[in-house]
């Protein structure tokens, strides 16, 4: 048997003229995985032809010839020396599982094995067991294409599984990033408002440093205000000590002149009984009298 990468070709000689063809062709990537059977009978020419299976399989009568499924079996020569009793398959659809393909397979292969019924004991009995190694070798094929399914499947399942992993880590991260947002938020907002607070308290010490400012003003005009009256006071005061000294100057020497003419009225008034009567006459008289 021959085998090849995409196509499996084994091509089996009875004797006296018997021949059993099988085709396996394979299609990679395992994705897109498909498989065609055929199995085809040569006998002698006269005998009954047989029917074959797999999808749109069929049989051909005594000199004619046909059959084969979907790209499978093999065409007699019209009118030839030799009958095709054919038995065809057909592929499976997008990724078939092992069993299917082996089943399909066996299926095949017993098809195959029923168009022998009108060849010779003993070309039938090589023929079924050319059939069903071809059937072994077919499910052989179906096993590693399982096979490789399933490893398929479990890198598939690994990076799903990764992939799983690493939308929760993405979530985690969206989760803190959200709360680091709302932190971030709140502390804004705290600082808004504090900020707010603090215009508000420097407008309002604004306001209060203007009304001390006037308040200070007020105070200064009248501390100016009554140091003029103050100065004035004073002035008014010592011009009225120095009244107070011209007038106590003033009394003293009047003080003194009274009492130089108190003097000399006493003297004159001595001198005046001393001469034997009182100033200006009569009886008794004094001075002012």
């Amino acid at each position: 048997m021959d085998v090849l990468v995409g196509q499996s070709l084994a091509i089996y000689r009875a004797p006296a003229g018997y021949c059993l063809l099988i085709r396996v062709q394979i299609r990679y990537p395992p994705t897109c995985t498909k498989i065609y059977f055929s199995a085809s009978v040569l006998v002698k020419r006269g005998f009954a032809g047989g029917g074959g299976g797999g999808y749109g399989g069929g049989g051909g009568g005594g000199g004619g010839g046909g059959g084969g499924g979907y790209g499978g079996g093999g065409g007699g020569g019209g009118g030839g020396g030799y009958l095709i009793v054919g038995a065809g398959g057909g592929g499976g659809g997008h990724g078939p599982s092992g069993s299917s393909i082996a089943n399909q397979a066996a299926a095949q292969a017993t098809a195959a094995a029923a168009g022998l019924k009108g060849a010779s004991q003993a070309a039938a009995s090589q023929a079924a067991n050319q059939a069903a190694a071809a059937a072994s070798a077919a499910a052989q094929t179906a096993q590693a294409a399982a096979a490789q399914e399933q490893a398929n499947a479990a890198q598939i399942t690994q990076a799903a599984q990764g992939a799983q992993a690493a939308a929760f880590a993405e979530s985690s991260l969206s989760a803190q990033a959200a709360s680091a947002v709302n932190s971030a938020e709140n502390t804004y907002n705290i600082a808004v408002a504090v900020a707010n607070a603090l215009s508000q308290a420097q407008a309002e010490a604004q306001a209060v440093v203007q009304q001390a400012l006037q308040a200070l003003q007020s105070a200064q005009s009248v501390q100016a205000a009554q140091a003029a009256m103050a100065w004035q006071a004073q002035q008014a005061a010592n011009s009225l000590n120095q009244q107070q000294s011209l007038a106590l100057n003033n009394l003293q020497s009047a003080q003194q002149a009274a009492a130089q003419a108190q003097a000399a009225a006493s003297k004159a008034l001595s001198k005046a009984k001393g001469s034997g009567g009182g100033y200006g006459g009569g009886s008794g008289g004094g001075y002012g009298h």
